[in-house]
């Protein structure tokens, strides 16, 4: 598993029985090859994409707008603040 952005939530899913990265709300992260990516949502949206072609994938975690205007640091920006001003 080869990353392109930084892992903080690496750990061992005894599950699927491979190393696994955790995304927690305003976390992104990207994979060239294989690997696990998780999440847990309750009012949250991820999005997942995957090249096959070019063998890489990916995962977003963003919160929904709860109509404050206080994000301090991207963690606490909803997707549309995120998207707008960190692409």
């Amino acid at each position: 598993m080869s990353l392109i952005a930084t892992a903080s939530g690496r750990y061992f899913d005894k599950q699927f029985g491979q190393e696994a990265i955790k995304l927690l709300p305003g976390e992104y992260r990207a994979l060239a090859g294989s690997g696990l990516l998780v999440t847990l949502l309750g009012s949250c949206v991820a999005v997942c994409l995957m090249d096959r072609q070019a063998r890489v994938s990916g995962m977003n975690h963003f919160l929904l707008p709860e109509g404050s205007s206080d994000w301090s640091g991207s963690a606490g920006k909803p997707a549309s603040v995120f998207m707008r001003w960190n692409c």
